[in-house]
């Protein structure tokens, strides 16, 4: 009250909201653990509306770079299947490790083998499962041998604004090794696959270019007359009943589909470690030591000899991991605790690929002293390799009970929370930005 005239005061006047311009740029440079957005989202409606437009998805993505690493998948019994690596990010879930067996963690989602040979793609970031059908005759008949799979985003999505959402389609490869065979086949996701089919207009009940443009968008096959006009190769002005026969694209229902096995010689077995990607190439480590390298493009399979003295100087325990020159390279530590970094490069001689080593870590500087002694005095359990997260040049290392994080560009060693005996992780690192739900109405 305002002691002079006996009135009370105004109430002070809300203060202005920064201009949208001025918001986003404040919200681009947000932390990128999914925390930060969500709490952004539930500010108000338009908080929301401008975290899900699709151009700042996409800005946020490029402005953060590579996404954070959230967690990993464990395949060893004890510890929960999904174990974060912060207090930030957790998963509502009650799966184990008792009815799910990770396989690979890549793009977002995570294949999970199930009992009894049940196959599943597990979005972590929504929850959303889907289950595959089991491979072909040849898989199912030899389902009790040695077999591993992988699950990425499909090719061509790599700049989609759904990128780690529930619609953007996903590859699933899964390896089986058989008598004296490594043996890969490939599912899809994608639906609603366009294939072309030559088609008499009169066929469909078309009697002019209107009605035929007006039959493709209730199937939203196109979005406007032009898209159509590029689709059949003919003007939209001209009457579509005067060609004898039209290209015509039409909805195939393909989704769910395993392709064909491509198969190769190897008296070895496929690893159940974790599998590495290289552009558009899988790799997965055999038991003597040879390396299966598969060409999704090519759909190709071949084997890669790794020397029986590298192999055996690691005492098998190596991790397949993307070089960084862009090749296939590999992980493993010595005795002395020295990571080394490996990559296959040619030979300035003659131009034969050869395994070389390109960097070497002296992990002594980074994990503490007492650790350090307990790990010398014990052969078993060795410090080893267990996970890299391809996104984030992330390499995980299991020493002892603990698990650390090595960050190799900026050389950040973080430990992560949860201890336990650990063998191959699966990471799992995520924007949460495309999966956010629908803004509000």
């Amino acid at each position: 009250m305002d002691a002079l005239s006996g009135h009370s005061a105004a109430p002070p006047q809300p203060l202005p909201l920064p201009p949208d311009d001025l918001l986003l740029e404040i919200l681009l440079r947000l932390p990128p653990e999914p925390i930060y957005l969500l709490r952004a989202t539930l500010v108000s409606k338009h908080w929301s509306s401008l975290v899900h437009d699709a151009r700042f998805l996409r800005h946020f993505r490029a402005f953060h770079g590579a996404p954070p690493v959230l967690g990993f998948l464990n395949s060893q019994a004890g510890p929960p299947l999904f174990v974060p690596t912060s207090g930030s990010f957790s998963v509502p879930s009650a799966m184990t490790t008792d009815a799910w067996w990770p396989l690979d963690c890549r793009h977002g989602r995570a294949l999970l083998l199930g009992r009894p040979s049940k196959l599943m793609v597990w979005d972590i970031m929504s929850g959303e499962k889907r289950f595959l059908p089991w491979p072909p005759t040849t898989f199912h008949d030899n389902a009790g041998r040695f077999f591993n799979g992988a699950v990425l985003r499909a090719t061509g999505n790599d700049n989609d604004d759904r990128i780690g959402c529930r619609s953007c389609p996903f590859l699933v490869a899964f390896v089986l090794t058989h008598d004296n065979l490594a043996s890969v086949c490939v599912y899809s996701s994608e639906t609603g696959v366009l294939c072309c089919r030559d088609t008499p207009p009169k066929d469909l009940g078309l009697q002019s270019a209107s009605h035929l443009t007006q039959w493709y968008l209730r199937l939203g096959l196109l979005a406007s007359q032009k898209n159509l006009a590029r689709c059949i190769r003919i003007p939209v002005s001209v009457s579509p009943y005067s060609y004898p026969r039209i290209r015509i694209p039409v909805p195939c229902n393909i989704a769910g589909v395993w392709g064909d096995a491509a198969s190769v010689a190897t008296e070895e077995d496929v690893e159940t470690y974790p599998t590495a990607l290289v552009e558009n190439t899988l790799y997965w480590q055999l038991t003597g030591g040879c390396i299966l390298e598969f060409d999704l493009d090519k759909h190709s399979l071949d084997v890669i000899e790794l020397p029986a003295d590298l192999f055996g100087s690691y005492e098998g325990q190596i991790l397949l991991m993307p070089a960084e020159d862009g090749g296939i390279g590999f992980a493993g530590v010595k005795d002395d605790l020295s990571l080394h970094l490996f990559s296959r490069v040619a030979s300035v001689v003659d131009g034969t690929l050869q395994w070389t080593l390109r960097r070497s870590i002296d992990l002594e500087k980074f994990i503490p002293p007492d650790l350090v002694d307990r790990c010398k005095r014990h052969t078993f359990p060795p410090v080893e390799a267990i996970g890299f997260a391809e996104d984030a040049d992330v390499i995980f290392i299991h020493a002892d009970i603990c698990v650390y994080m090595l960050h190799l560009k900026s050389m950040q060693f973080d430990e992560v929370p949860e201890k336990g005996s650990y063998s191959s992780i699966f990471p799992y690192s995520s924007f949460y930005t495309a999966v956010l739900p629908c803004p509000l109405s």
